[in-house]
């Protein structure tokens, strides 16, 4: 009887421990699913409200940009003179859907005046060298002369207005920007070019 009972005892146990590690199982899945959904979730509100992925579409940031570069920009921090841009272009100006997105480069700020003159970019009459514009032909692709204030998409305004941006493509000869519609509001702006990364040979930061 004595050994009859230590046997049911030592299998009582075998059978306790086994729940126990089932049931230790199940926790840790359970704990595993748990911290997978919630970095899920903190992944989806970060690229939702800080971060989103843009493709570039056509040829006007050439050479800082091909056609299908593939950009991730981020939806946070003070915009600054030659930052990249990401935009819904204004409205009103003809043969551009306002829903579509732009790729520019900010040329002027609030309160800037913009001028060009023998292919140099002056702000508020200082000289400014644009560094990022020295793999460009300047004998074929020369930024053509002009004040803001002559220009009609600007409403011949001498000053970019408060909240909104003067930009520019970087290949000057073929691109549609601030020169032709005008000023770009912060509120239709997306974000600001972070890091491009793909092709993978060109990765790079901004």
């Amino acid at each position: 009887m004595a050994q009859y009972l230590t046997v049911k005892s030592r299998a009582r146990r075998k059978y306790l421990k086994s729940q126990a590690n089932k049931t230790e199982r199940l926790l840790y899945y359970i704990q595993l699913l748990f911290v997978s959904l919630i970095n899920i979730i903190v992944v989806l509100v970060i690229f939702t409200f800080f971060f989103r992925n843009s493709i570039v579409d056509g040829d006007s940031m050439r050479p800082t940009f091909e056609n299908k570069d593939q950009n991730i920009l981020r939806k946070f921090g003070k915009i600054k003179r030659f930052d990249i841009i990401v935009f819904n272009p204004p409205k009103g100006y003809a043969g551009i859907n306002p829903k579509d997105h732009f790729i520019k480069r900010v040329i002027g700020l609030p309160g800037d005046k913009i001028t060009f003159k023998d292919n140099k970019l002056y702000i508020n009459g200082k000289k400014y060298s644009e560094t990022f514009l020295k793999d460009i032909d300047d004998s074929k692709d020369v930024t053509v002369d002009f004040k803001m204030e002559d220009l009609p998409a600007t409403n011949h305004t001498k000053k970019v207005p408060a909240d909104s941006y003067f930009v520019m493509g970087d290949n000057r000869a073929h691109s549609s920007d601030s020169r032709y519609f005008g000023f770009v509001k912060s509120n239709r702006i997306d974000g600001i070019v972070f890091f491009r990364f793909s092709p993978i040979s060109k990765f790079r930061f901004f």
